[in-house]
Order: structure tokens, then C-alpha cells, then sequence
């Protein structure tokens, strides 16, 4: 109807702003990565820059003749041979005649689908595919090359001969937007990056710099997952976060009125957060990009006919929705809001923040879903000043959410349980933790190539022993043992307290991947049996996962191990 020209009532659909308030001028010739996790709008800004959609405000202009590789193979017949689809693709830029046959045997020498060409597209596999395509989209040097993750196609020796192409086409003077999760790429394709998170950009400047701020972004939210699935591990709470998806707590919380009523006025919203002592776990920027991103853990319900949300505004310098009267069966504004079930367990100060733009004189209320009935967490009574206002309500765990916690400790007790095996009476020793320290001191899970890594088992032993094994074994996330050690006893005798051992590796002998951490407790040990399988006092299997990061700028396959040997000249 849209193409048509005719009328689309405006409960025919919602709007989504996947970028807000982008800034960014391009010189010619310059050579420029963006970064940026998943659904943060990269691809959105190409495809504007490109001429594929439009912008909704604001201004573009682009100087150059553009060749756009945002979806290899655009334009490709599945029935047509390979040759036949190149003749075809070049023919769209123009290339016809005895240009288009050089053009095509450049394409063929580069592509290496010598047995290939002549056979039908459709059963090509998709390193083929993509080989064919890369080849196509840069037979011609463009003024303006835009990249979108393409380089991502194909075989390891095919990506190299691609980072070489665009090596070439740049220092022709090409003018370059390049899209990848590859740090190494953009790096050595891209003299400045900008990083976009969530529609917005968040960092500009040399691409090493803003390439370590991102890093440093995902290393952080790689450290919050593995935190909390080691809680998970270590409290025995499998069963318990199997029925949660990604082991997060799923709030819904809304805004009505006095009695579910229709709201009389309006109350812009900007932003919604939950913080526990201080730390904000989760946030919503209501009206700013993205903010109704169903994908995102955190996001405003939008949905016509059922939710009174307006539609993304700018109000007083913010953007904002306002909760009023749209006409919604439920009658009210509806958000999600996720946090790691650690994070919510009643042992810390929970608070809500609300900013709210003060006008009228209707109050309204902020409640959450219990998966029975809704809490009211905190009234906003407005008093018409006509300004931004921040109120903030202390939160309590939800019954469902304490019921989740309390099911956690019953099954820790009954884990402890099951993991001491019975052969002395039962109790004597029991691991209470495993930590992972880094060369800073500090614990985390994720440590960088190299860097000094200390793992320490802490044990409590409640009666007299008089022998003691502590037992470290490391994997890799698919099962391949890379460590295993037992430590001798230190003590003739072991009198009731609490004890560690720590293993250091300094520097790290681990190469950039995932591992998981054993621990055990034993009386005695026999190496010819298997470990899973002797009596011990604790054991904790497999309980413990860390990473090891790729270096920055490296692109090649490092090893399972990488640590240095000694090296020795000789001459015979």
C-alpha cells in the first residue's frame, strides 16, 4: 500500500529508529572500520549511505560512485552457470563488449572456480558462492567501497586473498566503510573506526584505540556471562537456569493509572533503571534508538491496539514515549527488563530510577509482574514544573524471584551432598570455592594471551585427617585435558579449618579459547584409574570456566598451548 501511494493507518505499524543523532563526515580516501555488536545498526547506516534506504531525518550526502558488498551475490540466478551470472553482473555495472571478457578472466584467476564456472549456481556451496561473488563485487575499482562482513565468506586462504584485494583497491585511493567483527581486518584495512552501540555512536578516533574500547566492552560482558554461569555451576542451579533463557530473570514491568484506568494526560518517559549498590544492571532508554529492539534484553513493549506507548519523541533536549491514551486494550505502558538471577538475589540494595518529564497533575504508577498479579513499586505524583525529574524507588525481589533463590540453596544443599562421597563417614573436607586471579590481583574470567593467571582452591576440612590430595585439572570446552596435577600433601596433619592451594601459571601456557576447571579432595589417588571414578572426599566437575583472548590484531589460528620453549643454538 506504502509503494502505492495510498493512506497506511497509523495502527498498521510501529516505528523502530535503529540509529539516532549520527554525526560523521567520511574524507575522500579515507579508510574507515565500524565496529559494534549485533543489531547495533552498522548495516543500517550502510545501506542508507549506500542509497538502499532512506533516511527518515537529517541529511546525506554522498560524492562518489558507490560499490556496496553488503549481501554477496545480489542479483545471482541459482539456474544461470557461473560464467553466465558474472557476464550478467558486469553488464549492470556497464562492463560489456572485450572489457567485460578481461574483466571476466580476472574474476575466474581470482575466484580459482576453474571446474566450477560453467556449472549451474545452485550447486555451488557457499564458499564457492562466495568466492564467485567477492570476486564480481571488486573486479572494478569503486570511488567508494563499502564492506559489510563479506570478508567473513569462504575458507581461511580465500579471506586472506580478500584482505589483500582490499588492501590494493584502498591505496588506489578508494574511499572505504568496512563493517567486521574481525579486529585484525579492521585494523589492517582501516586507519580510524568508529564504534556504534545500539544506534548510536559511542567512540571515534585511531582504529587501535576504539578497537581496544570495544574489546574492552565485550570483554566485560563475556566476564558478566561467565560470572554468572560459574555461580550457576558452583551453586548447582542447572535445573533451576535451564528454564530461564540465557540464565536471566525476565522482568515485566508497566506504568498505569489510579485503577487501570484510561490515562487522561500525558507522561513522557526517558529512561527506566535497576541498579543494586550502585551498579546499574539494567537500563532502558525509552524513545532513544532501538529502545523497542525485541532482540535486546532490554527494550519498551510496543504493540498497537494493546499498549499505550506514543511514538518516539524529542522533549526538552531527550528523547522520550509518552504513556497516554492510544487507545490500548490493557491500558498501560508496557517494558522488559533482564538481569542474571545472581544479580537479583535479596543480599544487596535494589533500586529503581525513573526519569520522567514533571507535567499535569495525574498520577501514575510504576509495578511489576510477579506471573500473578503486578506490585507497585513507586507512585509519581507530578506537581507541572514543566521539567525533567529523576525519582527513585527502593525494590524488592519479587515472590517468584525469592522462590527461585530459595530453590537455589535447596538444591546447593542437596548438591554438597552428592558431591562428597561417603568413604570415611562422610563431611570430612568439602571445597568451598575456586578462584581465577589474574596479574592485577583482581578475580575475573577472562584473561588475556600471556598474562599471569593464579588459580586458587579454598577448602574447609571439619575433622582431623591425617592425609590430604588436592587435586587441578583443566579442559577445553570440548573435553581435551590441557593440565592436570595433584598437589602433595603439605601437613603431616590436618586439623579442622580452612586451607587452599593455588597452581600459578606465569606466564599463562594457554592459547586464545574456552576452558572449564576440576577440583577434587582425596584421601588417596591411583593414577591408573580414573579420577571421575575415585572416592573423594569433594569433588567439583567441571564447575569453573574461564577464557583465554585472541591478541588484539592477531588473525592466524594460535595453539592449544602457547607457551615459549627455551631456545638453543648449535652447530654440528
Amino acid at each position: 500500500m506504502d509503494l502505492l501511494g495510498l493512506r497506511i493507518p497509523a495502527s498498521a505499524y510501529d516505528a523502530f529508529w535503529a540509529l539516532r543523532d549520527i554525526d560523521l563526515v567520511v574524507p575522500q580516501g579515507g579508510k574507515i572500520g565500524i565496529v559494534g555488536h549485533n543489531g547495533a545498526g552498522k548495516s543500517t547506516l550502510l545501506k542508507i549511505i549506500a542509497g538502499q534506504i532512506s533516511a527518515t531525518e537529517g541529511e546525506i550526502s554522498v560524492r562518489g560512485k558507490v560499490q556496496a558488498l553488503m549481501e554477496l551475490g545480489t542479483g545471482f540466478h541459482p539456474e544461470f552457470t557461473g560464467r553466465e551470472n558474472v557476464f550478467t553482473a558486469l553488464s549492470y555495472q556497464g562492463v560489456v563488449g572485450s572489457q567485460a571478457k578481461t574483466r571476466f578472466e580476472d574474476i575466474l584467476d581470482f575466484s580459482e572456480l576453474y571446474d566450477f564456472i560453467d556449472n549451474p549456481i545452485k550447486t555451488y556451496s557457499g564458499g564457492m558462492y562466495a568466492r564467485l561473488a567477492f570476486s564480481v563485487a571488486t573486479a572494478i575499482e569503486p570511488e567508494i567501497l563499502i564492506i559489510d562482513e563479506v570478508l567473513g565468506a569462504g575458507d581461511a586462504y580465500f579471506a586472506a586473498k580478500c584482505v589483500e584485494r582490499m588492501r590494493t583497491l584502498t591505496e588506489g585511493g578508494a574511499t572505504v566503510l568496512f563493517v567486521s567483527h574481525d579486529m585484525a581486518s579492521v585494523q589492517r584495512l582501516c586507519d580510524q573506526a568508529i564504534w556504534i552501540n545500539r544506534g548510536r555512536i559511542v567512540g571515534t578516533g585511531e582504529t587501535l584505540e576504539i578497537c581496544k574500547r570495544y574489546m574492552k566492552d565485550v570483554r566485560n560482558r563475556e566476564e558478566s556471562r561467565l560470572r554468572a554461569a560459574n555461580m550457576r555451576l558452583q551453586r548447582g542451579a542447572t535445573e533451576i537456569a535451564a528454564t530461564i533463557e540465557n540464565h536471566a530473570v525476565t522482568m515485566i514491568l508497566h506504568f498505569v493509572v489510579e485503577g487501570w484506568g484510561i490515562p487522561k494526560e500525558a507522561h513522557p518517559i526517558s529512561r527506566i533503571a535497576l541498579s543494586k549498590d550502585g551498579e546499574t544492571l539494567a537500563e532502558v532508554n525509552v524513545g532513544d534508538a532501538a529502545d523497542n529492539d525485541v532482540s535486546q534484553r532490554n527494550h519498551v513493549i510496543v504493540q498497537r491496539s494493546y499498549i499505550d506507548w506514543g511514538e518516539p519523541i524529542r522533549l526538552h533536549g531527550r528523547y522520550c514515549r509518552e504513556f497516554k491514551d492510544m487507545g490500548g486494550r490493557y491500558r498501560h505502558a508496557a517494558l522488559q527488563m533482564s538481569a542474571e538471577i545472581c544479580e537479583l538475589e535479596p543480599d544487596g540494595n535494589l533500586e529503581i530510577q525513573l526519569d520522567y518529564f514533571d507535567q499535569g497533575r495525574e498520577p501514575f504508577h510504576l509495578e511489576i509482574f510477579d506471573d500473578k498479579t503486578y506490585q507497585r513499586i513507586g507512585t509519581v505524583v507530578p506537581s507541572g514544573r514543566g521539567q525533567w525529574r529523576t525519582s527513585h524507588w527502593n525494590f524488592r525481589v519479587p515472590t517468584k524471584y525469592k522462590e527461585i533463590n530459595e530453590l537455589k540453596e535447596e538444591r546447593e544443599r542437596s548438591k554438597r551432598v552428592e558431591d562428597i562421597i561417603d568413604i570415611l563417614g562422610g563431611g570430612e573436607a568439602e571445597i568451598q570455592s575456586i578462584r581465577l586471579i589474574g596479574d592485577d590481583g583482581q578475580e575475573r574470567n577472562v584473561f588475556r594471551l600471556g598474562e599471569k593467571i593464579t588459580v586458587e582452591v579454598q577448602f574447609v576440612i571439619h575433622k582431623d585427617l591425617h592425609m590430604l590430595l588436592s587435586a587441578l585439572v583443566i579442559y577445553t570446552a570440548d573435553g581435551i585435558t590441557v593440565f592436570k596435577d595433584l598437589a602433595d600433601p603439605e601437613l603431616d596433619k590436618y586439623a579442622p579449618s580452612v586451607y587452599g592451594h593455588r597452581w600459578i601459571f606465569d606466564p599463562s601456557p594457554f592459547g586464545p579459547r574456552d576452558y572449564v576447571i576440576s577440583a577434587a579432595l582425596y584421601r588417596n589417588f591411583d593414577l591408573s584409574d580414573d579420577s571421575r571414578l575415585q572416592p573423594a572426599y569433594s569433588l567439583w566437575d567441571r564447575r569453573v570456566r574461564f577464557k583465554v583472548e585472541q591478541p588484539l590484531g592477531v588473525a592466524i589460528e594460535l595453539g592449544l598451548l602457547c607457551s615459549k620453549p627455551q631456545k638453543r643454538f648449535f652447530k654440528k
